[in-house]
């Protein structure tokens, strides 16, 4: 009996990724039941960053039901340590919670999928059927309405449908797969708390790093890819703007912050950065590539 033939990783992967269709309010999912169930709770029961202690044990449960080798509470001390010298407390929930599911299959390239698992803190005021009602504190002490606006939702179901197809067709690849769960990514510390906790060298290195980025402009069910960057990076820079204050009638001998800062800000809005697409690299200085962005600024009149 000769064996089937097998394809690389990669080619299974791009048969793996599936949309929902239609929707059915669901309990608490268990691995294995229906992905329309699994992305109605997880959007109605969204978690804020560094406190996604439900989400992560969803995923991790997910993994260990399909045979992965399954690590929870990666960046757990990084986060804690950072809490308290920040913010002089750990509030309630508040860890690392990445997740990471190893699933070896012979001989092949290492890819590693990543998804998000992070709320936003918004009111979600959507009306809808499945629509969060929930409230939660974030890290840093501050109450909020907690809202799945991102679309982590969304990619942690998609996360779930690939790993449960890649593992239902193991028999036509080959090579290992690295499934991680990122917590934190909207505010920056999920991955930085992963990386310190060994990510990349606890666990296999990867040949290839793939995620994907739901986009409300593409059709539904479409997957959409383009070469080079693609929603690869955001940059924040904080500028203050120094002032020297003086009488009303010499105004010449002073330097008024507002209206340095109102130039600069108008500067930066007339730029290439304001009227290139979102997803399209623009160089600046002949080296850096910049995707487009927000700028806000801190003014800070000094009047001594």
């Amino acid at each position: 009996m000769t064996s089937p033939k097998r394809r690389p990783i990669l080619t299974s992967l791009l048969l793996a990724i599936a949309a929902p269709n239609g929707f059915a309010f669901a309990d608490k999912p268990v691995p294995g039941d229906d992905l329309n169930d699994v992305y109605l709770w997880l959007h109605a029961n969204p978690e804020l960053s560094l406190k996604e202690v439900e989400s992560s044990a969803l995923m991790a449960a997910e993994l260990e039901a399909l045979g992965f080798e399954v690590t929870t509470g990666l960046g757990d001390a990084y986060i804690k340590q950072k809490a308290m010298a920040e913010q002089g407390v750990i509030r309630d929930e508040v860890g690392g919670y990445g997740v990471v599911g190893v699933f070896e299959n012979g001989d092949g390239p290492t890819v590693m999928i990543r998804a998000d698992m992070d709320a936003l803190p918004l009111v979600e005021r959507t009306g809808k059927s499945y629509a969060s009602t929930l409230r939660d504190e974030t890290w840093t002490g501050v109450e909020n309405g907690v809202m799945h606006a991102c679309g982590h939702d969304i990619h942690m179901t998609s996360w779930i449908g690939t790993a449960r197809k890649l593992i239902a067709e193991k028999d036509q690849w080959s090579g290992t797969l690295v499934m991680i769960a990122q917590p934190a990514e909207e505010i920056g510390l999920g991955a930085a708390a992963m990386l310190a906790d060994g990510l990349f060298s606890r666990f296999p290195t990867p040949d290839y790093n793939i995620a994907l980025h739901v986009d409300s402009s593409r059709p539904a069910g479409k997957v959409a890819f383009q070469s080079g960057y693609t929603y690869a990076n955001v940059d924040s820079v904080d500028i203050t703007v120094f002032g020297a204050g003086g009488h009303g009638a010499y105004p010449h001998l002073s330097k008024d912050p507002v209206v340095a800062a109102a130039m600069l800000l108008r500067s930066r809005r007339s730029s290439r950065v304001r009227s290139t697409r979102n997803a399209q690299p623009l160089s600046r200085s002949g080296r850096s590539k910049l995707a487009p962005s927000t700028t806000s600024f801190q003014m800070k009149p000094n009047f001594s």
